[in-house]
Parts: C-alpha cells; structure tokens; sequence
C-alpha cells in the first residue's frame, strides 16, 4: 500500500500519513510532482499514459506522479522519472520550476535541460505507452485536439523563461505563440 505524507497548504508534512486513495480532510494536501525535460533544441519531452491507468489513460503528459511518503517532492521526482521513462537524474540535474495548487493537492513542477535519446527510454509499461520530443506549438496542438493531459500554455511561458534564462535564448514557448 503506497502511502502519502498529508500535509499543509504550505506543503509541510503533518507527521501523518494516509495511503493513496484516501479522501483529504479540509486543510490536508498531499504533493503531486511533474518534470519538463527540454533538450537544447527547445523541445519538451512527452510521454502517452497506458492504456489501463485510471486517470486520463492514453492521454499525453509529462513525466508526473505522486510523492509517497518521506520523500521531499525533489525526491519524488527523480523517482518517478527514472521509474516511467529510465531517465536517472541527480538532484543538481533539476530545478524547481513552480509550485501551484489544486483542490488537496500541491504540485511542484521541476525542470531539466537534458539530450535525452529516445532510444535510451526504459517505459514502465503500466504506466507509460509511448515517449516523444515535440515543439510548444505540438504540445498545444495535443491540449487543443483534447490529446493532451493539461492545458500547458501558462507552464510554458515559465518553461520559455527559464530556457532564456538558463540558455541565453527563446524557442517560442510563450503564451501568444502557442495559442
């Protein structure tokens, strides 16, 4: 049974687990991790949900899942990285991106500037069917045709700004260029 630290709104940790599935209290939340991997062409790595998950299956995301508990959500997201697509990643290999909020839920969405082969993917079949790189305009197009998990264009302007920042230059992810 996989078991999740509830936490506060400022996603410290109670002391209290409660296992995965567990409806959340008013005031509990528990973390939630996503990574934008771009590689130094400007293009975002995807990946198409298996067929038999629960939520959203044979839609596209990226890489996502659930801290259990003890993990910091640093920690949940190289888990959940190497586990679904066989992407080992250190934790000076990421940053964090930003967090937001849904209803119980925190998300801390990370990020890493990485030339990762296709080819060297190692998919957990039960819960990945499918990798691919594509463009912001690809992505949106995906959200746009009901393909895609989220709609990503407010993640992609953070995504673009730390591409610049960390790159010196834009690959076109802002908001007015997605749309």
């Amino acid at each position: 049974m996989e078991l999740w630290d509830v936490c506060d709104r400022d996603g410290n940790k109670s002391g209290r687990t409660k296992p995965r599935g567990d409806t959340p209290e008013e005031g509990e939340y528990f973390i939630g991790v996503s990574l934008w991997v771009v590689d130094h062409a400007g293009r975002l790595l995807i990946q198409k949900r298996a067929a038999g998950k629960r939520i959203h299956p044979g839609k596209w995301s990226i890489t996502c899942g659930a801290v259990i508990a003890g993990e910091t959500s640093l920690q949940g997201c190289l888990r959940e990285t190497w586990e679904e697509i066989g992407l080992r990643l250190g934790e000076n290999d990421v940053d964090l991106l930003f967090r937001s909020w849904g209803e119980h839920r925190i998300y801390d969405d990370f990020i890493t500037l990485r030339d990762f082969p296709i080819e060297d993917a190692v998919l957990q079949a039960e819960e990945v069917s499918e990798i691919r790189w594509v463009t912001a305009q690809e992505m949106q197009a995906l959200w746009e045709s009901g393909q895609f998990m989220f709609d990503c264009a407010e993640a992609l302007q953070k995504v673009e700004a730390y591409f610049q920042q960390n790159i010196g230059r834009t690959v076109g992810f802002q908001q007015e260029s997605v749309r």
